[in-house]
């Protein structure tokens, strides 16, 4: 292969990881839980970040789909909830009770995040002050506090989804069937990697079949070697004579010359070595003598 099929090659491997890489980074697959997790004793020592993956497995075990680690900001997680209907949450794990503050800081990053028309929720395992939640009451936002919280991993460790979709508080959040809790459908993540894997198939073939077409085009390199090296196997060895280009250079092919002139050199060896065979064979049968 030449640099260029080598670069393609590195292209096309570099486009594969990037959507590898965005996929696992978007589905973000959480800890599974076991109901030794489902306590407080679990939850209240961890930190942000993995109250958050917590946040998104108790989700997935109530049924919810798409669950996405957002994009930084005051929205921690995106998700669909069993009726279908699209949520943003913020994933609060603090020790002391949650202010008026959170509840602006969600409510400005629904707004400004590219959130807009999800329904908010605040997730927390600390209190929620009477403050923030009357604040969280006017602007329609669900608050799941510690008590929400544990009912919520009573109702996992219970038996699932099935149960918690029935006791879900809150807009938006309202029961949903099975089927449609688990309808499938292509979103931007698996488009995103589905595209990046299909170019880098495309370019490989590519790759593949110019490395294919090069090595047998007639006027190739790799194409002369071999006229060459095939019309040497079928001349008769050892008989080149003093003074042909053959006898003082070599064998037909030296370094230093181009596949034709290789080509053409060899042709005129393969006619000189006719001719000579011609002429030993009238010295040892004059014509006369010829059968």
């Amino acid at each position: 292969m030449t640099d260029v099929d080598w670069i393609v090659v590195f292209a096309a491997l570099v486009i594969v990881g990037a959507g590898v890489g965005w996929y696992g980074y978007r589905r973000w697959p959480g800890r599974a839980l076991t109901p030794a997790d489902l306590e407080f004793a679990v939850v209240d020592p961890l930190s942000d970040a993995r109250f958050t993956r917590y946040c998104a497995a108790l989700l997935r075990l109530r049924g919810y789909q798409r669950v996405r680690r957002a994009r930084g900001g005051a929205v921690s997680l995106t998700a669909t909830a069993p009726d279908g209907t699209l949520v943003a949450l913020r994933c609060a794990r603090q020790k002391e009770a949650v202010t008026a503050d959170a509840v602006r800081a969600l409510r400005q990053g629904i707004a400004d995040g590219g959130h807009a028309g999800r329904d908010a929720i605040l997730v927390t395992n600390a209190l929620v002050t009477p403050e923030a939640r009357a604040l969280a009451s006017d602007s329609g936002i669900t608050v799941a506090d510690r008590a929400v919280l544990r009912h919520w991993m009573e109702l996992a460790r219970a038996g699932g989804p099935g149960a918690a979709d029935a006791a879900s508080p809150g807009p938006g959040i309202a029961a949903g069937t099975a089927a449609r809790a688990r309808t499938w459908a292509p979103d931007v993540d698996t488009l995103v990697l589905g595209g990046s894997v299909g170019c880098a198939a495309l370019m490989l073939i590519a790759v593949a079949v110019h490395a294919a077409a090069g090595t047998s085009a007639p006027g190739s390199p790799a194409a002369g070697v071999a006229a060459v090296n095939t019309q040497a196997a079928v001349s008769p060895a050892g008989t080149a004579s003093p003074g042909h280009p053959a006898s003082a250079t070599g064998a037909p092919g030296e370094a230093g010359l181009s596949p034709r002139e290789r080509h053409v050199e060899h042709v005129e060896h393969v006619k000189h070595v006719e001719h000579m065979n011609h002429v030993a064979y009238l010295e040892q049968h004059p014509p006369g003598q010829q059968g």
